[in-house]
C-alpha cells in the first residue's frame, strides 16, 4: 500500500548521514530499468509504440517494466500481449503517477531506472546517451529533452516558451549539458541508490488521471537535500518524442495546466520553506519568469501587430496569469502536515 511522503514506503533508505553516496563510474557495467506507467486503454497503441522504441535501444542493458495505474483491463491486455522481455505490473497503492512509479521502481533490478511517458517514443540512443553521463561519479540523476509532436500541428498562437505545458522541452532550455534543479518526467532517470538514500515519489503530489504534478520536481529537491554535494544533469541529446493529443492543443489546456503548475510549486515551495531550501525551491520559476517576460514576450514586441504574434504573446501572459493564481491558492491554502524525512 502507498502512503504520503512520510511513510515507511516513501522513506524506505539507509542513514544518509552514515553512508556516503557511492556509485561505480563504469557505466558499461552498470544496467539500466526502464519504466513506463500507464493507465488507460485508450493509450493502447501509444503503450505499444512506447514499449517497442525502448527494447530498441542501442544501450544494450535495459529491463522495461510496464507499471498500470488500477486498470485491470489494461493490465490483462497487457501482460497477453507483450514480449516475455517486458515485465506488466499493478499499482497496488495509491491511484495516481507517483506509486504507479514507484510499483516500477519496486520491480526494478537495474543500477539505473529511467522513466519515460506510455505517449512518447525514445530516440534509439536516448538511454545510451543519458547512461554516459553517470560515468561522473556525484552525478545522481539524468534527464533528456523531450520534443513535442503535435497530433494536428502546432496551433499558431501556442508558443514555443510555452512547451512545458504539453510535456516538452520549452525554447529556451539548456542546448548542452547543463547541471539543472529539476527534470521534465517524461524523459529522465536516476541512480536506484539515490531512491534507497531519499525515498521514492510523494503520494501527495502527482498526476491522477489528468490533474495533479509535481512528484517529478519534488523527488529531485529530496534527493539533492538528502544526498549533499550530488548533481542532476539534463542531456540534450537524450531525446523523446511526445505526442500531443488535440484536447491538449486548446487554451483551456493551457490555463488548466498552468493552474496546476503554480499549485505544484507553491505545494513545494511550503515543503521546502527552510531559508536554505527556499530559493532552490522556486529557483527555477524565477529563472523562467524572467525569460519568459524579456524574451517570450520582449522578443515579440516588435512584430506585436501580427495577429499569430500578439495571439502567442496573450498566451504567455495568460499562463503567466494563471500560474500566479495557482500559486497564490497553493500558498493560501491550510497546511497540511507534511514530512518527508524520518
Amino acid at each position: 500500500m502507498g502512503g504520503s511522503a512520510g511513510d515507511s514506503r516513501e522513506t524506505m533508505r539507509t542513514d544518509h548521514h552514515e553512508e556516503p553516496f557511492k556509485a561505480s563510474i563504469d557505466v558499461l557495467s552498470m544496467s539500466m530499468s526502464i519504466v513506463i506507467c500507464c493507465h488507460s486503454m485508450e493509450r493502447l497503441n501509444d503503450i505499444r509504440e512506447c514499449v517497442y522504441s525502448v527494447l530498441d535501444q542501442s544501450w544494450p542493458l535495459c529491463q522495461v517494466i510496464v507499471a498500470v495505474d488500477h486498470n485491470a483491463e489494461l493490465l490483462d491486455k497487457l501482460r497477453a500481449e507483450m514480449p516475455d522481455l517486458v515485465k506488466v505490473v499493478p499499482n497496488a497503492g495509491v491511484k495516481g503517477l507517483s506509486d504507479t512509479r514507484n510499483a516500477g521502481i519496486s520491480h526494478s533490478t537495474g543500477d539505473i531506472i529511467a522513466f519515460i511517458d506510455d505517449d512518447a517514443t525514445a530516440a534509439r540512443d536516448c538511454i545510451e546517451r543519458l547512461m554516459d553521463q553517470y560515468r561522473v561519479r556525484s552525478v545522481v540523476a539524468v534527464g533528456g529533452r523531450s520534443v513535442p509532436v503535435w497530433a494536428e500541428g502546432r496551433p499558431g498562437w501556442f508558443p514555443e516558451e510555452l512547451d512545458w505545458i504539453v510535456g516538452s522541452t520549452y525554447k529556451g532550455a539548456p542546448e548542452t549539458v547543463q547541471q539543472v534543479v529539476r527534470l521534465i518526467g517524461c524523459n529522465m532517470s536516476f541512480r536506484k541508490r539515490a531512491f534507497e538514500i531519499a525515498g521514492i515519489f510523494s503520494t501527495e503530489l502527482g498526476r491522477v488521471d489528468e490533474s495533479g504534478e509535481g512528484e517529478d520536481s519534488e523527488i529531485c529537491m529530496r534527493i539533492q537535500r538528502r544526498i549533499p554535494g550530488t548533481m542532476i544533469l539534463y542531456e540534450p541529446k537524450a531525446v523523446v518524442h511526445h505526442k500531443v493529443p488535440p484536447h491538449r492543443a486548446t487554451f483551456r489546456y493551457l490555463i488548466s495546466r498552468s493552474h496546476s503548475g503554480g499549485l505544484a510549486v507553491a505545494r513545494i515551495g511550503r515543503m521546502y520553506s527552510e531559508p536554505e531550501e527556499a530559493p532552490l525551491a522556486t529557483s527555477m520559476e524565477r529563472s523562467y519568469l524572467r525569460y519568459l517576460v524579456a524574451s517570450g514576450l520582449g522578443g515579440r514586441m516588435r512584430h506585436a501587430y501580427r495577429p499569430s504574434v500578439a495571439a502567442q504573446m496573450f498566451a504567455i501572459l495568460t499562463s503567466i496569469a494563471a500560474s500566479g493564481a495557482g500559486y497564490v491558492v497553493g500558498r493560501a491554502r491550510p497546511r497540511k502536515p507534511h514530512k518527508v524525512e524520518s
